[in-house]
Parts: structure tokens; C-alpha cells; sequence
């Protein structure tokens, strides 16, 4: 997961690809 990334970007799946 990219803990970067904003909060909803972790949350949706599609975007759980790193």
C-alpha cells in the first residue's frame, strides 16, 4: 500500500495495487 497516498486512495481497492 502506498501510506503516501491519501486516505480514500487505500480504502478503495482498485487503487490497492501497490
Amino acid at each position: 500500500w502506498n501510506y503516501g497516498a491519501l486516505p480514500q486512495t487505500w480504502e478503495d481497492p482498485k487503487h490497492i495495487d501497490h
